[in-house]
């Protein structure tokens, strides 16, 4: 039987901890992404990539951060329940 996360989960409680589970994946997404955008130029000066070079190894090193929440939200949610 598969039912949805949310409909499984009667109580306040578990919901509540869920979203603040949500919220702080998303937020350390956004701490982290900030503290590469701030290293950058010490990055580049560094190891010499070129600007392009910078901006792909930024956006290569985010994608798995940004994307990983939302893939184990989707996981957890079609999940089959046991029962």
């Amino acid at each position: 039987m598969i039912i949805t996360l949310a409909a499984g989960l009667a109580g306040g409680r578990s919901r509540s901890l869920i979203l603040t589970a949500m919220i702080f994946a998303v937020a350390m997404t956004f701490i982290d992404q900030t503290i590469v955008s701030i290293a950058a130029p010490t990055i580049q000066h560094a190891l010499g990539p070129s600007s392009s070079g910078m901006q792909w190894a930024s956006n290569a090193y985010a994608a798995p951060s940004r994307n990983g929440p939302v893939g184990c939200g989707e996981s957890a949610a079609t999940a089959p329940v046991p029962g």
